[in-house]
């Protein structure tokens, strides 16, 4: 096993640690009856709904960024809850 293969081996990914995400809006979305809530489960989600990137640290493992899709960055977001 290569060194990489093993950081990946004992590390976690993304969709391994998160199972939904909530995001809370500032202004509603169109269509939804004034909802201003988002929960993306990450079972049924996609890439294009919520992408992240993998940023590798040697020493704590890995760091994710995530990125909500811009229909909702262009709403404004007031929160976001990770589970």
């Amino acid at each position: 096993m290569t060194p990489r293969e093993f950081f990946y081996h004992v590390t976690y990914d993304f969709w391994e640690l998160v199972l939904e995400v909530e995001i809370s809006l500032l202004g509603e979305l169109p269509n939804t009856a004034g909802n201003r809530r988002v929960v993306l489960r990450m079972a049924n989600t996609t890439r294009e709904d919520l992408s992240y990137t993998d940023v590798r640290h040697r020493p704590f493992g890995r760091c994710y960024t995530m990125q909500p899709q811009s229909r909702l960055r262009e709403r404004g977001i007031s929160g976001i809850k990770v589970k």
